[in-house]
């Protein structure tokens, strides 16, 4: 079914190949295992099968059976680089919209897949507040759907909690059962043991093709070497209280953590382990105070300031280099020369990073293992007596997680408090203590709370004709005494969609100071036209349709809506579908630009910005200034990842069908009409009437 012959594939700007001279075929109906340590190549040469990468040299030729609707289909190794629509339903359906599916047999399976992978109840909630065992639940529904007569898998269950693990292994056997063709790349010998084929990549070169137990057989010695076996870990020394604790938990509620009690003492460790959803993350992220606990409280040490290493590692890398990135912290706090040049030496050696190998590496073209490893190196070289992890053995190796492992014992012996998360039982055998989080309540069922009113039902060309009439109003009007009856017009409409109407209006006061002064500025150029009220009333009359048009359309919507209204150009060959989704994508992008501003302030809280003193307007200035280049960055990489989630869920092969459907009524009808005439009316009024 699949040939891979003499494939070599080169990263730009990169001195090694990343895969040299692979060959290997695949049968229909096989489940294949590939193992290797971290930047060995694996997540590379799935790509190149998928077609999001273009081989430098060699052939892939897949071969797919006729009943598969799609040749393949890939599950991303970070689950939320996959998501394209902004509600886990709507995900789900986006890559069968992309094949042109009927709308009934969308409506049938997706929510078969929604339930099949527990997210039935989190159907109308937004991806970006699932917890990251549902996001990787979320990534395998939207391909299950596509029913690809091959499975290619990154690292698909590393982010999974035990329970949750067993499941997503017994979901491969089924399918495996049923005949499809299976590729797993995994890091878990024990996963591997599903499989009935292994192959092993060392360098990007294919080192083993053969049967699971016979890989198992071969001597540890090279095992290790391949990066699937480990040396055994430092003895433990028995854990005695030394001292107070340097941080102490009292009754700490938020989320699903109900009072819960904790204290780390100097030369201890401590894991706590939990289902997907339990409040492993959000329990870091208060003791790390980056946010606010319900009720109960933490209490530090004097001078004890923790630090955090997050679960999505990305988020907490912004330098260019690795060397630079592992420094950030250190240099916040007053580290330099050669103290800071020896700390990051110290850190990226215990991380797993050689310095003289990776010092200047680029931070984002490491693999997914050598990341998280740069942001351990980071959180190492603070050097603070507490240390928190969230999953850090993630999409490790086993060697690098041995050596993970290894790592926290020696800072528990140094005299470090260090709390880790974890998904791995095996793990817990090094810590002191072990916090078992309690299952959350699934009683209660999560979604986007979007209002159900009279112009949030409207279709989506209707909000766009609705908005439009408010804004082309708002440019065409003359008069300032009719821009206010405009505005005063419009405010029905949100308050009829049931938008925040408080929050608009503080919106549009912190911006009223600048419109004012800009106003002023007119005025002193041009006296003669009197001071331009129209200015001001002008921008609020454009900002509260604008607004409203955002509360009511999701990026579905925009794109259905902007699709129905071009429909006419595609006579003159003009790519409507691409116009609307990219317009879809602009309003979706905004909202995740304010997500990765905030994760890379919160990383550099954590890393002791902010700790140098600073002359208050300057040192804003410069904090600004200087998230601009990193954010530009993440920017570029989430386009491109968003671009590649578009392309993985076949956008553009076929003609496209839609998971949503609105039937215009006669009220609906009404509603459009009313404010499209009224918009014109106030116009026409404008330009013939004048009100003294």
């Amino acid at each position: 079914m699949l040939t891979v012959r003499n494939l070599s594939y080169r990263y730009p700007e990169s001195e090694r190949p990343a895969l040299s001279n692979v060959s290997f075929s695949v049968g229909r109906g096989e489940y294949v295992a590939i193992l290797g340590a971290n930047g060995s190549g694996k997540s590379t040469l799935v790509r190149c099968i998928a077609a999001l990468s273009e081989v430098s040299t060699g052939t892939i030729t897949l071969d797919a059976p006729e009943s598969a609707r799609i040749p393949c289909a890939l599950v991303f190794q970070s689950p939320q680089d996959q998501f394209v629509s902004e509600t886990v339903e709507l995900d789900v359906a986006f890559g069968q919209e992309n094949l042109g599916l009927p709308r009934s047999v969308m409506q049938q399976e997706v929510p078969l897949a929604l339930d099949l992978f527990a997210l039935k109840k989190f159907a109308q909630s937004p991806v970006g507040e699932l917890s990251s065992g549902h996001m990787q639940n979320l990534a395998l529904a939207g391909v299950y759907v596509l029913h690809p007569a091959l499975f290619l898998l990154d690292e698909s269950a590393s982010m999974l909690s035990p329970g949750a693990r067993k499941q997503f292994l017994s979901f491969l056997d089924e399918r495996h059962a049923e005949g499809c063709t299976l590729i797993h790349i995994t890091h878990d010998m024990d996963e591997a043991r599903h499989a009935e084929r292994a192959l092993v990549l060392r360098d990007g070169c294919l080192v083993f093709d053969g049967r699971p137990d016979e890989l198992f057989s071969m001597e540890r010695s090279v095992l290790v070497s391949w990066g699937l076996a480990s040396d055994p870990l430092p003895d433990l020394k028995p854990f005695v209280h030394n001292g107070s604790p340097l941080l102490e938990a009292e009754a700490l509620t938020a989320g699903p953590l109900r009072a819960l009690d904790l204290a780390l003492f100097p030369g201890s460790i401590t894991a706590v382990t939990g289902e997907s959803g339990a409040g492993k993350s959000l329990l870091l992220s208060i003791l790390a105070s980056l946010h606010k606990a319900e009720g109960g409280f933490v209490r530090y040490a004097d001078g004890c300031r923790p630090v955090l290493a997050v679960q999505e590692s990305e988020s907490g890398l912004f330098c260019e280099f690795v060397a630079d990135e592992v420094a950030w912290g250190p240099s916040n706090i007053g580290i330099t020369g050669s103290e800071l040049r020896e700390r990051v030496r110290t850190a990226m050696d215990q991380a797993g990073l050689p310095f003289e190998q990776f010092a200047d590496r680029k931070t984002f073209s490491l693999s997914g293992g050598e990341r998280r490893k740069t942001a351990l190196a980071g959180i190492l070289a603070m050097d603070s007596p507490v240390i928190l992890l969230d999953e850090p053995s993630a999409a490790l190796d086993t060697t690098s997680r041995a050596q993970l492992l290894g790592v926290l014992v020696r800072l528990r012996n140094e005299g470090k408090a260090v709390l880790f998360t974890t998904n791995r039982e095996e793990e817990c055998v090094i810590a002191d203590r072990v916090i078992a989080l309690p299952l959350p309540d699934s009683g209660s069922p999560v979604s986007s709370a979007r209002p159900s009113t009279p112009l949030h039902r409207l279709p989506p060309a209707g909000k766009y004709l609705v908005s439009a009439a408010c804004i082309t109003a708002s440019l065409l009007v003359q008069e300032w005494q009719f821009l206010a009856i405009l505005a005063l017009a419009q405010v029905p409409l949100s308050v009829c969609a049931r938008q925040n109407v408080g929050k608009m209006i503080a919106a549009m006061l912190r911006a009223l100071p600048w419109l004012i002064v800009l106003a002023g500025i007119q005025y002193l150029v041009f006296p003669a036209q009197g001071f331009p009220v129209a200015f001001v009333l002008r921008f609020v009359s454009l900002y509260i349709p604008l607004s409203l048009f955002v509360h009511i359309a999701s990026p579905t919507e925009i794109m259905y809506g902007m699709e129905d209204l071009l429909r006419p150009l595609q006579v003159f060959r003009i790519p409507v579908r691409d116009i609307s989704l990219v317009t879809a994508l602009v309003f979706r992008f905004i909202p995740l630009l304010y997500t990765e501003a905030e994760r890379i302030r919160m990383a550099r809280t954590i890393r002791g910005a902010g700790t140098k003193k600073k002359a208050v307007l300057a040192g804003k200035i410069r904090e600004m200034a200087s998230l601009f280049v990193p954010l530009v960055l993440r920017t570029i990489i989430r386009a491109d990842r968003l671009a590649e989630a578009i392309t993985a869920r076949y956008y553009g092969r076929r003609k496209n069908s839609r998971y949503l459907y609105w039937k215009t009524n006669f009220s609906a009808f009404i509603l459009i009409l009313a404010v499209v005439a009224g918009a014109a009316l106030l116009v026409c009024a404008s330009r013939y009437f004048r009100i003294v």
